[in-house]
């Protein structure tokens, strides 16, 4: 999954970025400016090592989110990501309510005039020549359009699913699920404002994570082996590496199945979005495996953990056969058969 870290400036947003991701260069150079800073979070996933000890493949491979750290302010550069994360600094000073507003406000706008310009052409086109694709983009512009000029974000429209498909495109930024991390100083943590700002996210039904990026980042400098102790001594039970990705995860529906054979190459966690089909899932893989799919033997993890085999799940009645209708569930360990 990609993800977008932005802020207003003196948010402090890099530090977050280098306190979440395994990015370990040196900073931007003069010349590299216009250029996002990339970086990369392996999920942590105990699932994922005890199929590898069933398995003992050559390689494990989790999910992984690729963060992006955009310079300056300029939210062109974030159309393509799944996820949007809005730093605030608030140790700073910085008003964390009006950011959150101000924020989403920016996105509003963007998507706004994305709309009037595209409705505008539409006209034209349906006027002379009528399309029924053209239409239904119309009429979801038009939706969208409503809710912005009532100051409600492309995410609180209920769109039909041939809707969403017409606006796949367009990558509306208020449509895009957001995680705010409030970034504390020291006395900002000991004194509770965290827990206050996250309480008013829920209360205005804002994923809010608070954390203090300097110390975090400090630590991640750390040997791996001194970090935990060295957190410990702080107070910091959860890195704000795992609680931003763990929100990010969520925000974005998604879930992840897994694949893997005795001694083979690979033993692997794939994200997929929650209700994904069978073959869509087999197209994360390949697309191949989704345009030729046939069938899937699938196994649940708890009962694959249960009887330690496949040959073990097949005689209890629990690794089976299941078609293209499939809806995979998190954790589902999958053999995908096809022709193409």
């Amino acid at each position: 999954m990609k993800l977008a870290i932005i802020g207003f400036p003196g948010s402090g947003k890099t530090t977050v970025f280098k306190a979440v991701t395994d990015y370990s260069a040196g900073g931007r150079g003069a010349e590299d400016l216009t250029k996002p800073l990339l970086g990369t979070v392996k999920i942590k996933d105990e699932r994922l090592n005890k199929l590898a000890e069933i398995f003992q493949p050559k390689k494990i491979t989790p999910e992984e989110f690729v963060f992006n750290d955009l310079p300056g302010f300029n939210l062109s550069q974030i159309k393509n990501v799944e996820t949007i994360i809005h730093v605030i600094g608030v140790f700073s000073g910085r008003d964390y309510k009006k950011d959150i507003n101000d924020m989403e406000i920016e996105f509003m706008i963007s998507d706004l005039a994305i709309i009037e310009k595209k409705l505008e052409s539409l006209e034209k086109e349906l006027k002379s020549k009528p399309s029924p694709d053209k239409e239904l983009e119309r009429s979801a512009l038009r939706k969208a359009k409503e809710a912005l000029d009532k100051n409600a974000p492309v995410r609180s429209v209920s769109f039909t699913k041939d809707e969403d498909k017409a606006l796949g495109g367009y990558q509306f930024l208020s449509k895009k699920p957001v995680c705010v991390v409030a970034n504390l100083n020291e006395a900002q943590v000991a004194s509770g404002l965290g827990h206050e700002i996250e309480v008013y996210g829920k209360e205005h039904g804002v994923a809010v994570i608070s954390i203090c990026a300097s110390v975090e980042a400090e630590i991640k400098e750390l040997d791996p082996s001194e970090r935990v102790a060295f957190a410990k001594e702080l107070g910091i039970t959860e890195f704000c590496a795992d609680k931003v990705v763990k929100t990010a995860r969520d925000l974005a529906g998604l879930m992840c199945f897994f694949t893997g054979s005795y001694k083979g190459e690979e033993v692997r966690a794939w994200p997929v979005p929650r209700g994904s089909t069978a073959p869509q899932a087999a197209g994360k893989i390949h697309t191949d495996f989704e345009r030729g799919f046939i069938r899937a033997e699938i196994v649940a993890y708890d009962d694959f953990i249960k009887y330690g085999s496949f040959a073990e799940a097949k005689t209890k009645g629990v690794l089976r056969l299941e078609g293209k209708e499939y809806i995979v569930k998190d954790g589902d360990i999958i053999t995908f058969h096809f022709n193409v």
